[in-house]
């Protein structure tokens, strides 16, 4: 589930900025989740980058200065 979707560099082509939370701690899920993520935000920006958390307490353990 995205959690947070921000996209700039309009001018640039555009960059997707996507936190969501996979709902799983497995390691192959959460990189396909990514990987899938990054697909579909490159449909329609130039770059996408993709912040996966396994569960919501991770998600709202993140540091918010380094996110």
């Amino acid at each position: 589930m995205v959690r947070s979707n921000e996209v700039n560099k309009q001018n640039k082509g555009g960059q997707a900025n996507v936190e969501l939370v996979a709902g799983s701690d497995d390691l192959k899920t959460l990189e396909r989740v990514g990987r899938e993520c990054v697909k579909i935000f490159l449909r329609e920006q130039k770059a996408a980058f993709c912040k996966v958390f396994g569960t919501e307490a991770d998600y709202k353990a993140r540091e918010l200065r380094k996110a």
